[in-house]
């Protein structure tokens, strides 16, 4: 198994462009320096032409390569950005809708609740309010009235009847009329006190509702400035890998990895670290070029160049 993969590995080697040009460009320079010593300084000059266009070629083709990985790390990190915030946005949204059900409910059973407690005390004082009691001026009257009938004077006990019932009428009305009062202010204490109950629990509703609204802004803006973060720090690194890329020194000095993808195209690949934003991994300041290993999870065959033959990939001005 371990010989079908190296024997898989030497055909991605020989088909690497980067391989091609490499052969070539140290055939060409051995031939640069076999001229060279041999006195043939113009045959020597056209190789030299030949190698700085072919290096002027590897070059702008790890540019290209860089440019396109670094802006989709960008473009990556900003999905993922968006993901996470859209993510976090929805949970809040669904949470404070929750929170604003719930809290029509609790109202809903509170007024419930009152609406009985107040049925329930306007019952009571109705049934059990006290009788009426008439006056001293209309139960002498009346007993007048009753004498007169007895002594057969009916014409005496009609007067006194008609007196009897014109009193009898306004100490009802007056009764009925203190008695609705009565219970009418009793109605309207316990109605007041109903109020100031929905009243409270409106206020403390409205405070958690909006202290709910100052976390769910926290924890956004926090996503934000996570995102911030991240991006000055990917910003930082891709200008040192184009400074990399720029300095010929240091892109000898460098250990890289070129990898060949599935349209077996050549291209430089970069860590991925910074492609995963969410989690607690997120605001890991690890130093991705302390070994300038660069990878992409989306290429299949990876092929290591090691210091000695990347680096005449680069311009050497020695050779």
């Amino acid at each position: 198994m371990s010989q079908e993969i190296n024997e898989n590995q030497s055909v991605e080697e020989n088909n690497n462009p980067f391989n091609e040009d490499q052969l070539i460009l140290m055939q060409l320079i051995q031939e640069k320096e076999k001229l060279v010593s041999e006195g043939k300084y113009l045959e020597a000059n056209e190789i030299k032409s030949k190698i700085d266009k072919l290096r002027k070629s590897n070059r702008n083709m790890r540019t290209q390569t860089l440019n396109l990985i670094q802006n989709k790390q960008n473009e990556e990190l900003e999905e993922n950005y968006n993901l996470e915030y859209q993510k976090v946005s929805d949970m809040w949204d669904n949470k404070l809708l929750s929170f604003i059900e719930n809290g029509n409910k609790l109202e809903d059973e509170l007024a419930q609740n009152q609406n009985s407690k107040l049925e329930e005390l306007i019952n009571d004082l109705t049934s059990n309010y006290p009788s009426i009691k008439f006056s001293r001026e209309y139960l002498n009257l009346k007993q007048i009235e009753k004498n007169l009938v007895k002594q057969e004077r009916y014409q005496e006990a009609n007067y006194y009847k008609s007196k009897c019932d014109k009193l009898e009428r306004e100490e009802i009305e007056k009764y009925n009329k203190e008695r609705s009062d009565n219970i009418r202010k009793k109605a309207d204490a316990m109605g007041l006190k109903f109020e100031n109950e929905k009243k409270v629990l409106r206020e403390k509703l409205d405070r958690n509702f909006e202290l709910l609204k100052v976390q769910r802004d926290k924890e956004l803006k926090q996503i934000t400035s996570k995102y911030k973060n991240r991006k000055t720090e990917l910003n930082g690194i891709h200008k040192k890998q184009r400074n990399i890329n720029e300095n010929d020194n240091l892109l000898r000095s460098q250990n890289l990895n070129v990898v060949n993808n599935k349209g077996n195209k050549s291209i430089i690949t970069l860590d991925s670290k910074y492609n995963n934003f969410e989690g607690e991994n997120y605001g890991n300041n690890d130093n991705i070029m302390e070994n300038n290993n660069y990878k992409n999870a989306d290429n299949e065959n990876e092929i290591n160049y090691n210091e000695k033959n990347f680096s005449s990939m680069g311009d050497n001005d020695d050779n």
